[in-house]
């Protein structure tokens, strides 16, 4: 980040972390320019004790599978870059079953799977 240390009172990831490629660092420039006694969201693995945590659980709607496919496609999150590092036959394939699992024999269409995400904060 270009922004000085201790800049803010707070920062959070929005569900970001998991599509970063170096999660680790993100955290460690959260934690740099967030004041002392400011509130961040950050992780254990960022050397922090006492962090508080939650695991909310989430809806994720998807339109249809395209709608689904189309993140991991273009090599977003630790699946996306799974993807990525295939050759196109195995990538072809990889697409094709989960593309079964996320029909589950039923028609194409609009699908809702409920997801639980871990949420991390502690006072700096």
């Amino acid at each position: 980040m270009t922004f000085e240390a201790a800049r803010f009172d707070r920062a959070m990831a929005m569900l970001s972390l998991q599509f970063m490629p170096h999660p680790d660092h993100a955290v460690a420039e959260m934690r740099r320019v967030v004041q002392p006694g400011g509130l961040g969201t950050l992780w254990r693995c960022a050397g922090l004790a006492d962090v508080g945590e939650t695991s909310p659980l989430i809806r994720m709607d998807y339109a249809d599978f395209n709608d689904y496919w189309q993140p991991i496609a273009s090599g977003k999150g630790s699946l996306g870059q799974y993807h990525a590092s295939l050759d196109a036959a195995s990538q072809s394939g990889l697409r094709e079953r989960v593309r079964a699992a996320f029909l589950g024999g039923a028609e194409d269409g609009p699908r809702s799977f409920a997801a639980v995400a871990l949420a991390c904060r502690r006072v700096v």
